[in-house]
């Protein structure tokens, strides 16, 4: 008997399945009937193995997007963020925040120490309005703060 997910690993599912196909499509510029797209990847994954494992897959995914976008400047985060939004679809921030082992060590050490992590932590800060905590939100400006005034 096949087990069914819970609500919030399907709307991950969705989400994350959305996220990549846009990625793939439109910054690879992959033919979404092309056998080598993603949605490819995933629905043969799914037929395979079931959700769950195409869930783990598109999370690699998401991380694999993430470390590939991880020198992009401020500006092209901004724009692809507002084309992702545009479509309603996870933005490039959003799955960083979700996702970045690099963003939960930047929380955890509780300071910035590259330039690289400034700017994933300026995306974070500057394109997350509802999902960010106040608390979080706080403590990221703080840290953007000292690494601008170079503490």
């Amino acid at each position: 008997m096949a087990h069914r997910m819970s609500q919030e690993r399907e709307r991950e599912f969705e989400e994350l399945r959305a996220f990549v196909d846009f990625y793939a499509t439109h910054v690879h510029g992959v033919d979404p009937a092309s056998p080598i797209h993603v949605s490819a990847a995933v629905q043969e994954i799914t037929v395979k193995f079931g959700r769950s494992k195409a869930l783990v897959g598109l999370r690699q995914a998401a991380n694999d997007t993430i470390e590939a976008t991880s020198n992009l400047p401020p500006e092209q985060v901004a724009q692809l963020d507002n084309s992702l939004r545009a479509q309603g679809v996870l933005t490039l921030s959003e799955v960083r925040h979700r996702y970045s082992t690099a963003y939960r060590r930047i929380l955890r050490r509780g300071s910035i120490k590259t330039e690289t992590e400034y700017y994933l932590v300026n995306g974070i800060v500057v394109h997350n309005t509802s999902s960010l905590t106040n608390a979080e939100r706080q403590s990221l400006e703080q840290m953007l703060a000292a690494y601008e005034s170079g503490g």
